[in-house]
């Protein structure tokens, strides 16, 4: 860090990130909606509903967010490293 003249900070909060790429509202909104899925008790709920009418579409909704979420962070991460290689911002 020190020959890349990197000052050392705190990590990013995700909140803050989100602002900065102009996210922050639907961060808000997913993270209500992930936040519940990531816990045992939500992920059960969803697991016991296989083979059921209820909520039919749940799992391919999650799993279809989170490719589209994790092809956006890549192609940012791809575009950025084009342009400046890995060296930190100035």
């Amino acid at each position: 860090m020190a020959v890349e003249g990197v000052k050392a900070t705190g990590p990013l909060r995700t909140p803050d990130l989100a602002k900065k790429v102009d996210l922050y509202d639907e961060y808000r909104a997913m993270n209500k909606v992930c936040s519940k899925l990531v816990h045992p008790t939500g992920w059960s709920v969803i697991a016991m509903k296989v083979g059921t009418t209820d909520y039919p579409q749940i799992r391919d909704t999650v799993f279809g967010c989170g490719v589209g979420y994790l092809t956006s962070i890549y192609l940012e991460i791809h575009d950025y490293q084009a342009i400046q290689g890995m060296k930190p911002n100035p």
